[in-house]
């Protein structure tokens, strides 16, 4: 039987054990209880880009009249014509200064809540980029344009390229007579004249030269100085078949040299073809372009589409020619509109194409391009295709980063996890207390916190 003594012995090594136990409960729970990681993730700054249709709402047709004086590129003579104006269609009624004010406002507090702390930002984005949070009030008025309808007709000409034969021929010109007589000199076709040179041209039909007067005739080099000789340079010719008297008060001038003493013809090839109509479709743009600021609409030339385009020439390949001649027909149609609604639309898309990981940083609005792909007059729309560019970050709380995967690890094993998505750009991981050395087995004690890149705080 154990003696007393015995007995209270025992009973002091269990109470032992039991505090033991109790101790290494509480450090446990303590350990559980206040164990906390926290994490700062700072994101990479992502490019992104969206390239999408967008629909603009047509709110007038009209094909106006062209203006009769033209400018004509060299080489070219281009012409217009335009129908009667269609009644322009109905425009729905502009959103009152409150509401506009009320929009702004909601979607002022729609952005900060997907952007906290977007109020004390820090250094702003490049020049070239505009932050997400600022919306220009312009953006957010109705995008619809006007539509305007041009009849077109260019005739344009090219030298071709390819195979030639040099041939020599009778060199032509202009040469404006004179007569400082009080009598009037009649001229019969083919007379001669004469430069200081020798070379001799000639008339090609009969003139007569009024007293005191001048008069412009057509003249060809005489065949003895065909080819190169007969490309006479600016000057003055006399008569010899006239009086000597009547040399000195009559004679002539050329003030252009003459022109195709030497003629190269080309062997016309597909490749030529090509060309004269890509020139001229050019060209039909250049003119409507150029009769829209003629009615005070700056389009740029991604408002404008060319339909029915279509190409005729006298011309065929193989011919031998100087020239090839072309004639191109088309209708243009051109989109006038304000591009600050269409910038918050192309916004709009590229916000949404984002995923659910992402948020957008900031709209780089200098990179907006779009094009016309296609015109509805019976519908009264017009889609166009439209590019915008821009930065993407981490969001806070994204699902890519899932705490349940932290759990247990060690800060270089965090990192090490964390840093495998490509969005992240650094990791700093910090336990608490002292003695946690390990990421909590706990999801709730591990913190995560996402900021933008470097310099976007």
């Amino acid at each position: 039987m154990p003696t007393e003594n015995t007995k209270i012995f025992i009973y002091q090594i269990l109470a032992l054990l039991a505090l033991g136990a109790a101790l290494a409960l509480g450090l446990v729970v303590a350990h559980f209880v206040l164990a906390k990681a926290d994490i700062v993730v700072i994101a990479n700054q992502v490019p992104v880009h969206t390239e999408s249709n967008i629909t603009i709402p047509i709110n007038n047709i009209s094909e106006p009249l062209i203006s009769s004086g033209q400018a004509i590129l060299p080489g070219s003579t281009i012409s217009a014509g335009i129908t009667d104006a269609l009644e322009p269609a109905a425009t729905s009624d502009q959103p009152s200064d409150s509401k506009k004010t009320d929009d702004l406002e909601r979607l002022r507090q729609l952005i900060l809540n997907m952007n906290p702390g977007a109020e004390t930002a820090g250094e702003p984005v490049p020049a070239t980029s505009e932050v997400a949070l600022e919306v220009d009030p312009a953006e957010l008025q109705p995008l619809a344009g006007e539509l305007y309808i041009l009849n077109l007709k260019v005739e344009h000409s090219i030298v071709p390229q390819g195979e030639s034969t040099t041939l020599e021929a009778q060199a032509t010109g202009t040469i404006t007579l004179f007569n400082e007589s009080r009598s009037s000199q009649a001229l019969v076709a083919s007379t001669r004249l004469q430069t200081p040179e020798g070379v001799v041209v000639r008339i090609k039909k009969a003139v007569t030269v009024p007293a005191g007067g001048s008069i412009k005739t057509e003249a060809q080099a005489d065949p003895e100085f065909k080819g190169a000789a007969g490309n006479i340079a600016p000057t003055t010719l006399t008569l010899p078949g006239l009086a000597a008297s009547r040399q000195k008060v009559i004679y002539g001038k050329n003030e252009e040299p003459f022109k195709g003493g030497v003629q190269v013809l080309v062997t016309l090839s597909a490749s030529d073809f090509t060309r004269a109509e890509t020139e001229a479709r050019q060209l039909l743009q250049d003119d409507a372009l150029r009769e829209l600021n003629n009615l005070n609409q700056n389009v740029p030339s991604a408002n404008l589409r060319l339909e029915d385009v279509q190409f005729s020439s006298p011309d065929q390949p193989g011919e031998q020619k100087t020239s090839l001649e072309i004639v191109a027909t088309g209708k243009a149609k051109a989109m006038v509109f304000d591009t600050a609604p269409l910038l918050h639309a192309a916004k709009e898309k590229l916000f949404n194409s984002l995923p659910p990981d992402q948020t957008i940083l900031a709209y780089n609005k200098d990179s907006l391009q779009y094009e016309i792909i296609n015109v509805d007059e019976t519908s009264k729309t017009a889609l166009l295709k439209v590019y915008l560019e821009g930065f993407a970050t981490l969001s806070d709380g994204n699902s890519l980063i899932d705490a349940r995967d932290l759990v247990g690890l060690r800060a270089e094993d965090v990192e090490a996890q964390l840093l495998k998505n490509k969005a992240v750009q650094s990791v700093e991981v910090k336990f608490s207390p002292f003695w946690v050395t390990r990421t909590p087995l706990l999801i709730d004690k591990i913190h995560l916190t996402i900021q933008p890149p470097s310099g976007e705080k």
